[in-house]
């Protein structure tokens, strides 16, 4: 069995998606449907970071440990990178 792994982040913020099986049938994330981008959300992280910057405050180890637990926390989830993120 494969464990699913998050990349180190590009950004501090990180959009939660539930997975309907439909997300290869987009280009990006951002072409849904408003509708079907409300319906999926589930959440909004903000990773920790260092004050005043959009700079991830994670060694490799550290992210590791964070990442393993944001899969557990919403298991079948995409998990979508962005700088400027925001809720919906």
């Amino acid at each position: 069995m494969i464990k699913p792994v998050l990349p180190f982040p590009n950004s501090i913020n990180v959009l939660v998606f539930r997975d309907d099986g439909n997300w290869d049938n987009y280009r990006a994330w951002f072409l849904r449907t408003q509708k079907q981008i409300e319906t999926l959300s589930v959440a909004r992280i903000t990773l920790g970071h260092i004050e005043g910057t959009d700079e991830p405050a994670y060694s490799s180890w550290e992210w590791a440990i964070k990442a393993d637990g944001l899969i557990a926390q919403y298991p079948d989830c995409v998990f979508v990178y962005g700088s400027n993120a925001r809720t919906v």
